[in-house]
């Protein structure tokens, strides 16, 4: 099945040859299970991004990064933000990283202590989760609420957590899982909180290349100085143009006493970037706009099948709006399963994230990817079909 203008191929993907990958999506469960779980598209990725790849393993071109530095990917960043969000970024305050996740940990052991309570608004990518207590801090969850736009930040929970004295917000936008690309509005009421109780804020924006019109990304550091001052953006490539197995990402730290802080970590402790992380992101940011857009445009298009799937064959499986990521979070909370996610991949054959695992506020749910094509997303939606089909137990 390939839609008309899908010069990209993004709907003639082969169920055969994406299982010979080695890909932990594709080597986690038996082949008799379709995964659709962890967030790596079934595409490949874009041909300049391609290139630069092979270009470098041709010249041998496999050792290690320089050191913490990667002007060429600070300049390709700075230029890929200014065109798609207009956030015409300092590059001196551009720093490398292995990858989010480790800037991430880098924050909260720098600007917190053990004991001390760190707020992230769940359900929410859980290595957030893991990170706080596996550093010996805790996890000061203020969960979504449900609203009529889609799901929206509780203000009010905020404001009392960091009234309480907790320093630090680890906010995912756009949201994974929950799909919400916050607006202005939401996002400067944030921001006057935390201004208001002298909060840092680590803004998680991966999933920023992401989302669908008429929906837009707002870069929380572009909110104003003071915003930009205590927040640290973290961006990879890795999401956007499916380079999750490659090294490479960049903070943006807002002052520089921050950075300086930043620049006194140890190179190991830190982790260097790989070499093929780096000329993959710098051909991405460079060259890969006509291909992102191509996705986007398919991944809207799957995202609209996917829901009209799910409302005509699966009625009870509620969907709220949808403004960002590949990563479709579905109530399966009227089916009255004990563990949604268990049925299906044992009834179905379908491997979901477990909803419970994203923090308070995702019991009942799973997280499905639908990075894929449009014929692979109508068998995830059959296999869904199938498993409620079995009879078993309910909650």
């Amino acid at each position: 099945m390939i839609s008309p203008g899908d010069s990209y191929g993004f709907d003639a993907l082969d169920l055969a040859v994406l299982h010979e990958r080695h890909s932990t999506k594709w080597r986690s469960y038996p082949p008799d299970v379709l995964p659709a779980w962890v967030a790596e598209m079934d595409f490949g990725t874009a041909p300049p991004v391609a290139a630069a790849i092979e270009a470098a393993v041709e010249r041998g071109d496999l050792g290690y990064a320089v050191d913490l530095v990667a002007p060429d990917l600070t300049e390709a960043f700075c230029g890929f933000a200014a065109r798609h969000w207009s956030w015409e970024v300092d590059a001196a305050q551009v720093h490398l990283l292995r990858d989010t996740m480790r800037g991430i940990e880098l924050w909260i052991e720098t600007f917190t202590a053990p004991g001390d309570g760190v707020v992230v608004t769940t359900p929410v990518y859980y290595p957030f989760l893991h990170a706080i207590s596996g550093l010996g801090r805790r996890v000061v969850a203020v969960p979504v609420l449900a609203g009529a736009a889609g799901w929206e930040l509780d203000l009010d929970g905020l404001e009392s957590a960091f009234r309480a004295g907790h320093r630090l917000l680890l906010l995912c936008n756009p949201h994974n899982p929950v799909g919400r690309a916050y607006p202005e509005a939401t996002l400067r009421a944030v921001a006057e909180l935390a201004e208001r109780y002298d909060v840092r804020v680590v803004s998680d924006e991966i999933h920023a290349p992401l989302v669908f019109s008429p929906a837009v990304h707002v870069p929380f550091a572009t909110l104003g100085p003071e915003v930009a001052r205590r927040t640290m953006t973290v961006h990879s490539a890795s999401k956007a143009f499916n380079l999750a197995g490659l090294g490479a990402a960049v903070a943006v730290i807002g002052n520089e006493e921050d950075a300086k802080r930043f620049r006194e970590i140890s190179y190991r402790h830190r982790g260097p970037a790989g070499i093929l992380g780096i000329e993959a992101s710098v051909a991405a940011y460079h060259a890969g706009d006509a291909w992102l857009a191509a996705l986007v445009t398919h991944l809207q298009a799957v995202r609209d099948h996917l829901r009209a799937e799910l409302t005509e064959r699966l009625p009870e499986v509620a969907w709220a709006p949808h403004e960002g990521t590949y990563l479709a979070w579905l109530d399966c909370r009227a089916l009255r399963l004990t563990s949604p996610q268990q049925t299906f991949l044992d009834r179905g054959r379908v491997a979901f994230n477990d909803g419970a695992a994203f923090g308070p506020g995702g019991d009942g749910f799973v997280r499905l990817n639908f990075g894929t094509s449009r014929a692979i997303v109508i068998e995830i939606v059959t296999r869904m079909q199938a498993a409620l089909a079995v009879p078993g137990d309910t909650a």
